[in-house]
């Protein structure tokens, strides 16, 4: 039995009244928030900042933190 806990943070990309979704890689039929796994020792905003720059490749930064979710 894995006991691990995988956080994940996820963000909300807004330009010009749209929403950025991004396609799963082994499930290119699925739609999700682009962000990842946050590395132990690194905080939930760190970690999607470093996400969606390795995912869009673009530079990003937080704007705004509006919520963490369990």
């Amino acid at each position: 039995m894995n006991n691990q806990i995988i956080v994940r943070a996820r963000g909300l990309i807004f330009d010009r009244g749209h929403v950025l979704l991004t396609k799963a890689h082994k499930q290119p039929e699925y739609l999700y928030l682009p962000g990842g796994k946050v590395e132990v020792s690194e905080f939930s905003q760190e970690a999607l900042v470093r996400e969606l720059n390795e995912e869009l490749g673009m530079n990003f930064s937080l704007d705004r933190f509006i919520c963490c979710l369990e």
